[in-house]
C-alpha cells in the first residue's frame, strides 16, 4: 500500500497523469483518495494537492470520482488544522463548485460556509482569499429562503467590505466579487 501511495503521489503530477492509461489514472485517484484519510497532515496535504491538480487539470478524467473527491475536500476544510491542507481543500472546492451541477447539498453547504467564514480574518492571505471565494460559491447551493445562511451573509458583509482594502490585491478582488 505504501508503494502504491508513493507511486500515486509521483503520478499526481498533471504532466504524468495526462499520459497515463485510464486504468492507471483510476488507481492513482483511488490511492490519493485513500491518503486524504491519513492521520499524518503532510500525507493528507500532498494527497489533497494531487486531487486538486487532477480536478483542475483533468476534470473530465476524474468525473466518476467527483462525489468522493468533493467529500474529501469538505472533510479537510472542516476537520484539518493545517493551514496548507485547508487551503488546498478550499481551492479544490472552489474549482469544483464552479460547476452548478456539483453534487453539493444545502445541508453540507451551510456548515461549510460557517467554517469558511472562520478564515476571513486569517493571517495567511491565501486562506483569506480562498475562504471568501468558497463562501461566495456556496451561496449558489443554498436556497434563498434559508434564514440561517442569509444571517451568515449579513454577518459577513462588514468583513467583506473591510477586506476591499486588504493589503493583498487578490483578497481585495475576491472580497469585491463576493460582496456584491
Amino acid at each position: 500500500m505504501a508503494c502504491t501511495a508513493l507511486f500515486a503521489e509521483f503520478l499526481g503530477s498533471p504532466l504524468l497523469m495526462e499520459n497515463e492509461p485510464k486504468a492507471m489514472r483510476k488507481q492513482v485517484v483511488k490511492a490519493m483518495l485513500q491518503r486524504t484519510e491519513d492521520s499524518n497532515i503532510h500525507v493528507r496535504g500532498r494527497a489533497l494537492h494531487g486531487l486538486r491538480n487532477a480536478v483542475t487539470e483533468f476534470p473530465d478524467k476524474v468525473r466518476k470520482k467527483r462525489d468522493k473527491i468533493l467529500e474529501s475536500f469538505v472533510r479537510a476544510v472542516c476537520e484539518c488544522c493545517d493551514p496548507r491542507t485547508v487551503l488546498e481543500a478550499m481551492e479544490g472546492l472552489c474549482w469544483m463548485l464552479r460547476d452548478p451541477k456539483a453534487p453539493l447539498k444545502a445541508h453540507v453547504a451551510v456548515p461549510l460556509a460557517l467554517q469558511a467564514r472562520t478564515f476571513f480574518e486569517d493571517e495567511t492571505s491565501g486562506l483569506r482569499r480562498a475562504s471568501m471565494e468558497l463562501f461566495g460559491h456556496l451561496s449558489k447551493f443554498v436556497s434563498k429562503k434559508s434564514s440561517l445562511f442569509g444571517a451568515e451573509v449579513e454577518k459577513s458583509m462588514g468583513t467583506l467590505l473591510i477586506h476591499l482594502q486588504d493589503g493583498d490585491p487578490q483578497v481585495a478582488q475576491v472580497s469585491a466579487a463576493e460582496g456584491s
